[in-house]
C-alpha cells in the first residue's frame, strides 16, 4: 500500500484514485462467471438521497424521508460500493473526531457473500482515526468476527 504525494493509492490487484474529494477504488474479483469489478468509493459526496433511498429499500423496506436522509447523508462519512455505476453495498460512519459508529452497513441481497461487506468494513478501518463502535443484527455476529471485530458488552 503506497501512498504518493497526489493522493493516488496503489495497490497489487485493486487501485485508488481521488475522486472529487472521495477516494475511488477498483477491486476485481475472480467469480464462476468471470472477473467482476467492484468500484468502492470512501466519503462518497456523489451519494444522493434518491439513489441511497432506492438502494436501502431493497434491503430494508420503508417510508424513507428523502429530505432527512439527506440531512443524514452529509453528516456521515459514506463509503459505497458500485457495480457498473449501481450502488450495491453502502457502510456509513458517524463521529465526533473521537468516537464513531457505524450507522449501518448495507448490501444488496444479490451481491452478498462476494466479499462487498468485508471491503467496506476493511475500509471503514482503514480511513476513520477513530473507534469503531456498532450493534449486529441477531445472526450476523460471525461476519464481524471473521473480519476481525471483538464483541463487547451489551448495551441498552
Amino acid at each position: 500500500f503506497v501512498e504518493d504525494s497526489s493522493e493516488h493509492l496503489f495497490l497489487s490487484s485493486k487501485f485508488a484514485i481521488p475522486l472529487q474529494g472521495s477516494l475511488l477504488y477498483n477491486d476485481s474479483k475472480l467469480h464462476s462467471l468471470g472477473v467482476i469489478k467492484y468500484e468502492y468509493r470512501v466519503d462518497d459526496h456523489n451519494l444522493d438521497a434518491v439513489s441511497f433511498v432506492s438502494f436501502v429499500n431493497k434491503v430494508w423496506k420503508g417510508d424513507y424521508d428523502i429530505t432527512r436522509t439527506e440531512q443524514a447523508l452529509s453528516k456521515t462519512l459514506n463509503i459505497a460500493a458500485y457495480d457498473d455505476n449501481v450502488l450495491v453495498g453502502c457502510l456509513r460512519i458517524l463521529t465526533d473526531g473521537i468516537f464513531g459508529t457505524i450507522t449501518e452497513l448495507l448490501v444488496l441481497p444479490e451481491y452478498q457473500k462476494h466479499g462487498i461487506g468485508s471491503k467496506l468494513l476493511q475500509l471503514a478501518k482503514e480511513h476513520t482515526p477513530t473507534m469503531l463502535y456498532f450493534g449486529s443484527q441477531p445472526g450476523i455476529e460471525a461476519f464481524y468476527e471473521k473480519n476481525g471485530c471483538q464483541r463487547s458488552l451489551q448495551s441498552y
